[in-house]
């Protein structure tokens, strides 16, 4: 892979090869790190999904699913290294053994909700339809109570009974729970048991501190999915560090 020259490397049985030339006119010309998978690859294709999801993004692009291997420009040792790592299998382990029958339906049922067209909010919607939830529960940082209070009126317009519930629910004082500490504490075992008596069927965790969406995931009889990390400094927006980060190439 020296002098700038492309260099094809062939990672287990996937082929890592120039885009196909089918593709070579198209524009603008596919991400070579975004292939689309068929079906006979799905094995072979965990890290982008199965072949389902390709499909439908291809669908979404306004182009057909390719036929025939799977396409992967290498054009540097960086993304040789990358290619690597993505399709590296461990023969050794079943790892397909760590699914119970829950997680199996878990995982079918993000799947066949999943639209890469809709923000975070409607895919929370299209799964609790997909997994049959009609009561959603919310657990905020008292903060976000604005926030809360307009995801609890988009829920409801789409049908779903809501209960919301915030952190400092029952003004619990903090010293009852750490000696010597003052105010009153955030209460996310608080949370979790007020949802539970509530009936919800999935909970939305929206901005809990660090530390406390730990307490509330543990505690939750019901499952948890964010919607908002909080993030202080950055405005509830992590990424942006990892961004910048990668741009400085630090």
């Amino acid at each position: 892979m020296e002098g700038g020259n492309s260099s094809i490397v062939r990672v287990e049985r996937v082929a890592v090869r120039k885009i196909q030339k089918s593709y070579r006119n198209e524009k603008p010309p596919i991400d070579p790190f975004r292939p689309a998978v068929l079906p006979s690859f799905r094995d072979r294709c965990l890290a982008y999904g199965p072949a389902s999801r390709q499909e439908k993004s291809c669908q979404i692009a306004g182009r057909p699913a390719p036929r025939g291997e799977v396409d992967f420009l290498v054009d540097s040792p960086k993304k040789a290294n990358f290619a690597a790592h993505l399709y590296a299998m461990d023969e050794t382990r079943d790892f397909a053994a760590l699914y119970g029958e829950n997680d199996r339906k878990v995982m079918k049922t993000a799947e066949d909700s999943l639209d890469p067209r809709v923000d975070r909010v409607d895919e929370i919607i299209a799964y609790a339809r997909a997994a049959g939830y009609d009561s959603l529960g919310i657990a905020h940082c008292i903060s976000f109570q604005k926030e809360a209070a307009a995801l609890e009126r988009v829920l409801e317009k789409e049908g779903f009974r809501v209960e919301k519930v915030h952190c400092k629910y029952g003004r619990v004082p903090f010293r009852e729970i750490v000696e010597g500490y003052r105010g009153i504490s955030c209460n996310p075992a608080g949370q979790a048991e007020y949802l539970r008596e509530k009936g919800t069927r999935l909970n939305i965790m929206m901005g809990l501190c660090l530390g406390h969406d730990m307490i509330f995931n543990e505690k939750s009889d019901a499952p948890v999915t964010p919607l908002v990390v909080k993030d202080r400094k950055r405005d509830h927006r992590s990424l942006a560090r990892l961004r910048e980060s990668r741009e400085d190439g630090k």
